[in-house]
């Protein structure tokens, strides 16, 4: 095992995932190659959680190394925030291309769903500790990256796409972490008010549109 968070079984999850086989989980969602594969898993050993959520890279050569890097990458996103709720509980980077999570039951976000307020407060607040954290998630305009638990709160999936601060002078490394962690408040916005056009006042201090998220949201509605 090369890392660890939440406190699960070692011994018993490690056995388990060395007998696994991996074809045999329920396929979650087919990421793009550079992310992967995410399945689903029931163990039926009472040390460990009743499912599991197992992500590997998939691909070869320079699509395999960029699928394992990423993996990677999230595993670190991950360890940084540590034991913060709010989202999927993480249990390790295994051989280094098993990502062990949780599974979080509930339903993705859906456009202009309406919440109660400190729920939204809530999102904020975990937005926050996360970017205080040093990790910002990139990606959070897509409705299947925030899960409605069934306990009524949200829960950000996913970290694949986040952007990782370094310590010390990274001028380029800081603005892109500061890009990706406003446009994860931006996401907050729009998700909560159905787009931009509503926003009342005391929420206006956490939206900052910037020239390029613009074109990149013109950008991906073409493609659509």
């Amino acid at each position: 095992m090369d890392s660890d968070a939440t406190q699960i079984d070692r011994d018993a999850l490690g056995r388990y995932l060395k007998s696994l086989d991996y074809d045999s989980g329920q396929l979650v969602t087919d990421q793009p190659h550079h992310q992967g594969e995410v399945r689903l898993f029931e163990p039926k050993d009472p040390a460990l959680p009743a499912q599991l959520i197992i992500k590997r890279p998939r691909g070869r050569g320079v699509r395999g190394w960029l699928a394992r890097k990423t993996l990677k990458r999230e595993s670190r996103a991950y360890e940084r925030l540590g034991q913060l709720t709010g989202f999927a509980p993480y249990f390790g980077l295994f051989s280094e291309d098993r990502l062990v999570l949780g599974f979080v039951a509930g339903t993705p976000l859906s456009p202009h769903q309406a919440l109660a307020e400190e729920v939204w407060n809530s999102l904020l607040d975990r937005l926050k500790q996360m970017h205080m954290a040093g990790v910002a998630h990139g990606d959070l305009k897509r409705h299947d990256n925030l899960l409605v638990s069934d306990q009524g709160e949200i829960v950000i999936l996913d970290l694949g796409t986040a952007w990782l601060r370094k310590p010390g002078f990274r001028p380029i490394n800081h603005w892109i972490f500061r890009f990706l962690a406003q446009t994860d408040l931006n996401a907050w916005i729009k998700h909560k008010h159905g787009g931009y056009n509503t926003v009342p006042l005391s929420d206006l201090p956490y939206l900052k549109r910037s020239w390029l998220e613009r074109l990149l949201s013109q950008y991906r509605s073409f493609r659509r």
